[in-house]
């Protein structure tokens, strides 16, 4: 099974917690498969994942609260899961934050396989996944930050309202130590020409185009 099939049948896997799909199977739409295929097949002459960078921009109430989550259980507990792996979502403020923590949690608790291997602490927005030594935790980017983060995942949620850049530089530079990092952004387009986002989906744009060579980099837009 190649690695994208992996992730997508683990995100299937999944229970839709909220709204008229309540208790059902997390179904993958079309555009969000390709989107995955598109991060996690790739790969270099050594056999790991070529991808570091994925964008995806999206109007809002179109799920991307529910997919990040999906994709950090993945990184956490599922397919892409790594020893001692620090997985992070950011968002701009401590509301926003909590979000995708209370989804994921919420996927946890209506799975008990996954229930009986994770541990949710609540009060501070964290879960930890006992057997690898990994964990994940949300942060908001109102939140004094300090460096010495190893991130192996980061999923950054409404990075066009981030009140500056310095969250998304100390996450992205503390994946030395890992072998294939990712960080995935999803997120509206930001008002600001000057803003961090604007700065990654004028390069996306670049990417696409072919102006620049970057299979580092994946840019995708919600159809």
């Amino acid at each position: 099974m190649v690695r994208s099939a992996r992730v997508i049948k683990f995100i299937e896997g999944l229970t839709i917690t909220s709204g008229e799909l309540a208790g059902q199977p997390f179904k993958l739409r079309k555009w969000q498969k390709d989107f995955i295929r598109a991060i996690y097949d790739p790969v270099d002459e050594d056999g790991l994942r070529q991808v570091r960078t994925a964008l995806l921009t999206m109007g809002r109430k179109n799920g991307k609260t529910t997919l990040a989550a999906a994709l950090v259980l993945v990184h956490l507990v599922g397919p892409e899961n790594e020893m001692r792996g620090q997985v992070y979502s950011a968002a701009a403020d401590r509301k926003q934050s909590a979000l995708i923590f209370e989804e994921a949690a919420a996927m946890v608790r209506a799975d008990p396989e996954l229930a009986a291997h994770l541990h949710i602490l609540g009060s501070q927005k964290r879960i930890v996944h006992y057997p690898s030594g990994s964990f994940f935790v949300s942060i908001p980017a109102v939140e004094r930050t300090t460096h010495g983060f190893n991130a192996s995942f980061v999923v950054y949620d409404e990075l066009a309202q981030a009140p500056n850049r310095k969250l998304f530089d100390v996450l992205t530079t503390s994946f030395g130590a890992r072998a294939e990092p990712l960080t995935v952004v999803i997120s509206t387009q930001s008002p600001d020409p000057h803003s961090i986002m604007s700065e990654i989906v004028d390069y996306g744009e670049k990417v696409r185009d072919g102006v620049i060579d970057d299979p580092s980099f994946v840019p995708a837009t919600r159809p």
